[in-house]
């Protein structure tokens, strides 16, 4: 058997690999997200207790944990404290959510969806929406909005890449905008009083009884 390659045979098989990269790098691109936010004018708190109510499904099977894993460091970092709860599609009680808010005693819940969602012809992302809406609990209204617009990158990009965009980009906004601890801006502590403010407010919330 003849095992050598001729010179022509050399550079189509350099050409095939070359183009076999470049689709694979295409399929693992980087994440991108661009958010456009609104904040109450009126609002002058700084929430450093954070409860976050996410919603956020389709990203890949680890993209919630891998978003929490690095809003938490962040928050903590600054001093500040953070508590998620998962929304399961199938759940039948939601009162254990609204039992978790009620033990953590939050300055702010923050609620997280996507609203929107683009896959191609075989099931894979390509872009999605994500909602955020922050609410103070003892002002017991909106005070923050947020519309995070994500191109996911490709078929194979992991979603801890999804889920790094995703916080740079808000969690970055956030912090501007003084809704979340930023270690620079800010007084920790002045959101003021939230024993028993969770009380009915988590469900009217998640019911959409704003």
């Amino acid at each position: 058997m003849n095992t050598s390659f001729t010179a022509s045979g050399g550079r189509s098989f350099a050409i095939g690999v070359a183009a076999t990269l470049s689709v694979v790098s295409l399929l693992a691109g980087c994440a991108t997200t661009s958010t456009a936010t609104n904040r109450a004018a009126s609002y002058s708190r700084h929430p450093d207790r954070i409860f976050i109510v996410d919603e956020l499904n389709g990203f890949g099977v680890s993209f919630p944990e891998e978003f929490e894993k690095r809003v938490t460091a962040g928050i903590t970092a600054c001093g500040g404290a953070v508590e998620f709860a998962h929304v399961n599609a199938l759940e039948l009680d939601p009162s254990a959510r609204q039992q978790q808010a009620t033990r953590f005693k939050p300055d702010v819940i923050v609620t997280m969806r996507v609203t929107h969602r683009t896959i191609d012809a075989y099931g894979s992302l390509l872009n999605a929406d994500v909602d955020t809406q922050v609410w103070d609990v003892t002002l017991r209204k909106m005070v923050w909005r947020g519309h995070s617009a994500m191109n996911a990158g490709g078929m194979f990009t992991p979603a801890g890449t999804r889920a790094e965009s995703l916080y740079a980009n808000l969690i970055g906004k956030m912090r501007a905008d003084g809704v979340v601890p930023d270690c620079v801006g800010g007084t920790p502590g002045t959101a003021g009083s939230r024993t028993g403010a969770t009380t009915g407010f988590t469900s009217n919330i998640q019911r959409g009884q704003h």
